[in-house]
């Protein structure tokens, strides 16, 4: 996990109620937050998921209570990951309930289970069996499972979002044009990205721009693989600063949103020396690449589809 000012951050949850032991602002130094975990008092004779996942779900939606008010166009990746070591046969009922209003009020949430106990007991909570569920029995101690989740994190698309999508009035493509998303990529790395039908349900034009500086990257989207790259729609700009657009015209027609496919976008540096080192304040390198994210006609402004999206089953939003 690249934990540092800018980067991935960890907290840890009581798996009894969803407390907090250590939030996601604890710390940004990867040495100190592995001292904090190793100490953390976590005991093992109470263990509620359906509420931890509720008691989560408020933290969530409070922290992106503010997005609106702060122009955020997108985050990290918000990944949940539950360590089971009993059955949890108990829950299903509720935790599929609790799936139901989490996924519904923010579908880009990322669940996960790593478990010592029967995998299948998992499969109608996870979007992908193979993915979502680390069999923790395959490794002889528990910190070798490390670099397997770390694996598997990182290829769930962050997300990218517009939180005032429901503007129809005569100012929104002004309001829109406020949102921007900035990334740094890595030398020889790919980040992924999620925009949602949530977002963009009723846009009629939906303009997705992209731009890079310190270095070109390259740009591929996809409605059906979550990692697009080689024959999919691929751009890169000639030069450092141009700017690179993909355009859908009613992305999701008449459809309801949860008959309507993700966007989704992979970004990565096409590794050309343009001599001009990343020389931004957030840049951890000199040979990273700054790129920025924004857009025109995305609009999510239709009631009746929003009901419908609200009512999806445990198994078609998971799936």
């Amino acid at each position: 996990m690249d934990i540092q000012l800018g980067g991935s951050r960890m907290e840890a949850v009581s798996s009894k109620d969803g407390t907090p032991f250590l939030d996601l602002n604890a710390t940004r130094n990867r040495a100190e937050l592995a001292c904090k975990f190793i100490s953390l008092p976590i005991g093992t004779s109470e263990r509620r998921v359906a509420d931890t996942l509720d008691r989560t779900r408020t933290r969530i939606l409070a922290e992106r209570s503010s997005e609106k008010a702060n122009k955020i166009g997108g985050t990290n990746t918000r990944a949940i990951l539950f360590f089971v070591t009993t059955s949890i046969s108990n829950e299903k009922d509720k935790i599929k309930s609790v799936l139901l209003k989490m996924l519904g009020e923010m579908p880009d949430v990322h669940i996960m289970f790593a478990t010592l106990g029967n995998p299948e007991e998992l499969r109608p909570f996870v979007a992908n069996f193979d993915r979502d569920i680390i069999r923790m029995t395959q490794f002889t101690k528990y910190h070798e499972a490390a670099p397997e989740i770390a694996k598997r994190l990182a290829t769930v698309g962050a997300r990218l979002t517009y939180p005032e999508c429901k503007d129809i009035s005569s100012s929104s493509n002004s309001t829109e044009a406020k949102y921007m998303y900035t990334g740094l990529l890595n030398t020889y790395t790919t980040q992924y990205f999620r925009l949602g039908p949530e977002s963009f349900y009723s846009s009629n034009e939906l303009r997705l721009w992209f731009k890079s500086t310190y270095g070109i990257a390259r740009f591929c989207v996809s409605t059906t693989k979550e990692r697009p790259g080689n024959g999919d729609l691929c751009k890169a700009a000639l030069k450092a600063g141009e700017t690179v657009e993909f355009k859908f015209m009613q992305p999701c027609g008449k459809m309801v949103p949860d008959q309507c496919s993700n966007i989704y976008i992979s970004a990565a540096p096409t590794n050309i020396d343009d001599d001009s080192p990343c020389a931004d304040k957030d840049c951890h390198t000199p040979d990273q690449v700054k790129f920025t994210f924004s857009h025109s006609g995305m609009r999510c402004n239709s009631a009746v589809a929003f009901f419908f999206f609200k009512q999806k089953t445990a198994y078609e939003i998971l799936a």
